[in-house]
C-alpha cells in the first residue's frame, strides 16, 4: 500500500462548503481536502489519532495522582491522630510506604523550589574578585579547577536561571578567605524558597530477594 492509495478519513474538524469538505490551516485559510496532498492528510490523521489516545490517558493519570496523594495525606492524618500530633500545614519530607510482604512500595519525595535574589550578583562579583586576587598572587596561585567550578556554578540555562545545585557546590568549598566567606554569606542571603513539588514513585518485585521494578507514571507534571 502506498500513501496515495491509503484510505484517509475526513478529519472531524472538516468544514463543508458547497458540498465539499474543507480544512482550516494554521494561517486561518480554508483548503479543500481534495486539493491537499495525501501525505499531509495522513500526518493530520495520525496526530489526531495519537492525541485521541493520549488525552484521556493524561486525564486518567491526573485523577490517579489526585487520589493517590489524597490517600497518602489521609493515612498521615491517621498517624498524627494515633500519636497525638497536631496537623501541620505544608508537610515536607520524604517517605517510603511498604506492603507487609515487602514486594510493593511507594516512595514520596518532596523537592523544594529555590530561587535567588539580587544578592547572588554580589556573590558572583565577590567570587570573581577572589579568583582575580588569587591569580595575581605569585606566592599563592589559585588552582584552575576552582575557576572552572565557579564558571560552571554561575552558568545560566536557556531561561536565564542558575542551578541551585551548582551554586551549592561553592558553599562546600572550604576556603578561609574573608572575601570568599562574604560571598558565601551573600549566597545564603540570596536563597529563597518559593514552593515545593511532590513526587510519587511506584515499585514492585516478584519476591523479597528480587530488585524493585519501577511502574512508570509521570506524576511530576
Amino acid at each position: 500500500m502506498t500513501i496515495k492509495s491509503a484510505f484517509i478519513p475526513i478529519p472531524p474538524g472538516a468544514i463543508t462548503h458547497n458540498g465539499q469538505p474543507y480544512l482550516e490551516a494554521s494561517d486561518g485559510q480554508l483548503y479543500r481536502i481534495s486539493g491537499i496532498k495525501p501525505v499531509v492528510l495522513l500526518e493530520d490523521e495520525l496526530v489526531r489519532r495519537l492525541i485521541a489516545f493520549a488525552d484521556p490517558l493524561a486525564a486518567e493519570i491526573a485523577r490517579c495522582k489526585a487520589y493517590s496523594f489524597g490517600d497518602v495525606t489521609a493515612f498521615i492524618g491517621l498517624l498524627e491522630q494515633e500519636y497525638g500530633v497536631t496537623r501541620q500545614r505544608g508537610r515536607k519530607g520524604n517517605m517510603t510506604l511498604l506492603t507487609f510482604d515487602g514486594r510493593m512500595k511507594v516512595e514520596i519525595q518532596v523537592a523544594v523550589r529555590i530561587t535567588f535574589g539580587p544578592q547572588l550578583q554580589i556573590a558572583k562579583e565577590l567570587v570573581n574578585e577572589c579568583i582575580r586576587d588569587w591569580t595575581s598572587d605569585p606566592e599563592n596561585p589559585t588552582r584552575p579547577e576552582l575557576a572552572t567550578l565557579v564558571n560552571f556554578a554561575f552558568e545560566v540555562d536557556k531561561e536565564g536561571k542558575v542551578s541551585p545545585a551548582r551554586i551549592m557546590t561553592l558553599r562546600r568549598v572550604a576556603i578561609e578567605d574573608a572575601k570568599w566567606l562574604e560571598a558565601m554569606r551573600a549566597i545564603s542571603d540570596a536563597m529563597r524558597t518559593t514552593g515545593s513539588k511532590s513526587y510519587m514513585r511506584f515499585y514492585q518485585r516478584a519476591d523479597i530477594s528480587g530488585e524493585f521494578q519501577s511502574i512508570r507514571l509521570d506524576f511530576a507534571s
